[in-house]
């Protein structure tokens, strides 16, 4: 068993335009500016902000995304799962953020973050996990639920949205005053990741041009886990 320290393919954050309803600003319908494939070091990338003013309140939501290339890894038996993420100080103590549903990037992961993305959030349903964070710098990982997870694995690719609690529930918070920051630095290589375990199927077990099988995952595009022989050789 090895346990495996996955970049993104493509990541990055939505930052949503404020608005005196909490519905109009978490809504499909606000505009959206987007951040994909940043390397700022101090990225407010997902949030819950408000804060009162003249006759109401004002709403701020971010939001953010990553992708996996994981077909490496699609007929292996993955486990304990997390998103490794890489915060700053400047995040909000003891705030709760999720992990959450995403549709976008394309079905391959061939599309950076567009603003169109902020509707491919599941919210209010189905999560893969949920983290209360600190404000510290440093990796915070977000544990993700294995049937979830192992099932984007099958499918070559997983994508994960990061939204705060207050976005996910679809509650507006009783408090008058709310600053839940998710501060992310993307500006290391490393700095999020998808986490887990593999354990390589069964396949073929032999050397292919003095290279050993533990270093081999497809032969001309095959996997090893369906290889038994190659050119008539077990």
């Amino acid at each position: 068993m090895a346990t495996i320290n996955l970049n993104p393919t493509q990541d990055g954050y939505l930052l949503g335009v404020g608005a005196t309803s909490f519905a109009t600003a978490r809504g499909s319908a606000i505009s959206v500016r987007a951040n994909p494939n940043t390397a700022f070091t101090n990225s407010n990338a997902v949030q819950f902000l408000k804060y009162p003013g003249r006759g109401g309140f004002t709403y701020f939501f971010n939001r953010a995304a990553f992708g996996f290339n994981v077909t490496a890894y699609a007929s292996d038996t993955i486990t304990n799962v997390s998103l490794r993420l890489t915060t700053t100080t400047s995040t909000t103590n003891n705030a709760v953020f999720y992990a959450v549903p995403f549709t976008g990037f394309g079905s391959t992961l061939g599309s950076a973050l567009t603003t169109s993305d902020w509707s491919n959030y599941t919210l209010n349903g189905s999560n893969y996990g949920n983290k209360q964070v600190s404000n510290t710098a440093g990796v915070q990982s977000i544990d993700l639920s294995g049937t979830a997870v192992t099932n984007m694995f099958a499918a070559g690719y997983v994508k994960i949205g990061v939204v705060s609690n207050n976005d996910y529930e679809g509650v507006d918070s009783a408090a008058s005053n709310v600053a839940d920051f998710l501060y992310l630095n993307f500006g290391d290589a490393n700095a999020m990741q998808l986490r887990f375990d593999q354990s390589s199927a069964a396949g073929y077990s032999n050397k292919i041009n003095a290279i050993p099988p533990a270093s081999i995952f497809r032969v001309s595009g095959i996997g090893t886990s369906d290889i038994s022989k190659v050119i008539g050789v077990s």
